[in-house]
């Protein structure tokens, strides 16, 4: 090959790898599906034991949510929780107050919250140590 048709050649390899186009940063799935309970630390979710939430509407259309925890420490165990509340397409139609309980040692107990709009169609409860 004469050194012109090599400086040629390199030169549109040189060319064509430039013309590549980068993939766009697209995000990536999420392997863990959301959850209705959410714990702000993996101690509180290890020291309690949440069971299956209790759906109703009271005669305003109101969602009510009852759900079941249970403290599975030796002690009394004082926590908050919050609850938001999502209308049929999924988008946040309400965030509640935080509320304080105590949880009994070793006994089953309920946190319970109502919305305040009969739009309300799924919910979603945030537990965390008292502040």
């Amino acid at each position: 090959m004469k050194p012109i048709a090599a400086s040629l050649f390199a030169l549109a390899l040189i060319v064509a790898a430039g013309c590549d186009v980068a993939p766009p940063n697209n995000g990536r799935n999420d392997p863990y599906s959301a959850r209705q309970y959410q714990f702000t630390s993996a101690d509180l979710q290890n020291e309690t034991a949440v069971g299956q939430a209790v759906l109703s509407r009271d005669p305003s259309n109101y969602l009510k949510v009852q759900v079941p925890i249970r403290d599975t420490i030796n002690q009394d165990l004082i926590i908050d929780y919050q609850t938001r509340y999502f209308d049929a397409s999924g988008a946040v139609i309400e965030t509640k107050e935080w509320h304080t309980v105590t949880l009994p040692a070793n006994t089953p107990y309920s946190v319970q919250d109502i919305s305040t709009s009969p739009a309300a169609a799924n919910f979603e409860m945030i537990f965390r140590y008292a502040k």
